[in-house]
């Protein structure tokens, strides 16, 4: 163990998003991804530009897609 960082604790932190990987992935690719990482998060699937709340949820991702159904910028995290 070195400076308190424990496998326990990277594997905790990768499950708490943000999932950068996801950028270009289809859809269905990222949410698989992230709900893999963790079961407990509600993964949203948005088109780009669309309209959504601002208010901030730790249990929601959203995952913004662009015409062909590819995940664009944001990356994907928590909120």
């Amino acid at each position: 163990m070195m400076g308190g960082v424990t496998k326990t604790t990277i594997s905790s932190k990768l499950r708490d998003g943000p999932w950068p990987a996801c950028i270009g992935m289809e859809s269905s690719e990222c949410v698989t991804l992230i709900e893999s990482d963790n079961s407990n998060l509600k993964v949203i699937v948005v088109q780009d530009g669309e309209y959504v709340t601002e208010d901030f949820r730790l249990e929601r991702v959203w995952v913004f897609v662009d015409e062909d159904d590819l995940v664009v910028k944001p990356i994907p995290g928590r909120g």
